[in-house]
């Protein structure tokens, strides 16, 4: 067993819509996601602001920021926000009404991730209908923010979206990456790099205005994991208590070149060539073995490091352990 403490992240959510039924408001899900039942040990501290009073607050004491729907913001805050990004924070920007492409494009160009066109609305003028939705496609299963989904991902897959904001041709960032597409081949979630910190831009909204994402199973792990990578701070428990037959994702190093895990009785996998380079975290599959599997890296001077952080355990999933009695007519099924 490896154990491991879980940092504390914090996180300042903008509210661009606030509303005076909970519910209806724009950070309802979005805080809900992020600590399910109001639980103290769910490692993430929560403080709420609006556009208005986001100047008064002192952005070096958050982890991440979530622009959820808010209206353009004043040239100070966004050189504020920008320059707190470059040392080092995580920005999670979402879509919604208040947001006006050309406005944004021309004013807060340094907080995106890749440059607004318009929105897509496709229930404008027709009734409500499933050729007037879209869904998530193309998810990149490696990255950090989807290595907890299963390859069919259903509780992201099976959300629908009526709206989205189409985007742009690619603004000045560094490691721009989408993570994932709807079926029309429309960017959905786009992550670049801006010196030491990190642009994630999600071009639906994050309550129910645009889509019904907030209220599929996927929504959950989706926001915390993408709030824990934005802040560097990744939930080691999953990837230090993986199972055995699942995938691991192990994070890539900016000048590793190959990864060596070494596993129960000397096993040793090794991960290289297009499956690191260029790569933030790489996947590893074929876990077939209970036990610890410690992570090693080479750089680009041929140095093996090991890599402490990254060692974890795979156990056998505890289902197997269920002793309760079988009826005889499902052993006769089985058979």
């Amino acid at each position: 067993m490896v154990a491991n403490a879980r940092d504390q992240v914090a996180v300042l959510l903008v509210n661009g819509d606030a509303r005076a039924v909970r519910h209806e408001d724009e950070l309802f899900y979005l805080e809900a996601a992020l600590r399910p039942g109001d639980r103290s040990d769910s490692g993430t501290v929560i403080s709420r602001t609006t556009p208005d009073d986001l100047g008064k607050l002192t952005l070096a004491d958050y982890d991440v920021i979530v622009l959820a729907n808010v209206p353009t913001l004043a040239t100070s805050r966004v050189q504020a926000l920008s320059a707190w990004v470059q040392a080092g924070g995580g920005l999670l920007v979402s879509m919604g009404a208040n947001v006006d492409a050309d406005q944004y494009n021309r004013s807060m160009a340094p907080l995106l991730a890749q440059s607004l066109r318009s929105p897509l609305d496709l229930r404008r003028g027709r009734k409500r209908s499933p050729q007037g939705e879209l869904r998530l496609s193309k998810l990149e299963l490696e990255h950090p923010v989807f290595s907890v989904f299963a390859k069919d991902a259903p509780g992201l897959y099976s959300a629908t979206f009526w709206q989205v904001m189409l985007l742009g041709p690619t603004t000045s960032v560094n490691d721009r990456r989408v993570l994932a597409r709807f079926d029309n081949g429309a960017a959905a979630l786009v992550e670049a790099r801006e010196d030491a910190g990190t642009l994630m831009l999600f071009s639906s909204s994050l309550d129910r205005d645009w889509n019904d994402l907030a209220i599929h199973p996927g929504f959950l792990p989706f926001l915390q994991q993408s709030i824990r990578h934005l802040a560097s701070k990744p939930l080691q428990g999953k990837d230090q208590q993986a199972l055995v037959g699942n995938a691991v994702s192990i994070k890539i190093a900016a000048d590793d070149v190959r990864l060596e895990i070494e596993g129960p009785g000397r096993e040793r996998m090794v991960l290289e060539g297009e499956k690191v380079e260029g790569h933030k975290s790489a996947r590893l599959d074929g876990i077939e073995v209970p036990g610890l599997y410690r992570v090693s890296s080479v750089d680009s001077t041929g140095t093996l490091q090991p890599r402490p952080e990254a060692t974890f355990a795979a156990n056998v999933d505890p289902i197997v352990s269920d002793l309760s009695l079988v009826a005889t007519g499902v052993l006769e099924r089985e058979r």
